[in-house]
């Protein structure tokens, strides 16, 4: 299972999922490395980052109502991620989980 936690605001979520699965993003060389555990760059959410958010939605939902957040996810699209690898793989995805 992933680790996973959670916070919300009016309009936004941040998830924070870590995979154990190996990194799908290519290797770089040797003096292009980042370091390890380093976090990279925030982009754009993609398809992949959708599918993450959409597998832990309902439970990030019942976790944010458990802590005291009085509220529904009208919707819950990912808007933008950053990874970070460190023995898997760790998500930071910011989610938009009320309309504009």
């Amino acid at each position: 299972g992933a680790d996973r936690f959670l916070l919300v605001d009016f309009c936004f979520a941040l998830f924070f999922l870590r995979t154990r699965r190996p990194s799908p993003f290519p290797k770089q060389s040797s003096n292009m490395a980042m370091k390890l555990g380093g976090m990279k760059q925030v982009q754009p959410a993609n398809e992949e980052v959708q599918s993450l958010v959409d597998s832990v939605r309902g439970e990030a939902q019942a976790k944010a109502q458990a802590q005291g957040w009085n509220g529904i996810f009208l919707e819950c699209t990912a808007v933008s991620f950053a990874t970070q690898t460190v023995g898997g793989i760790n998500y930071f995805v910011k989610a938009r989980i009320q309309p504009d």
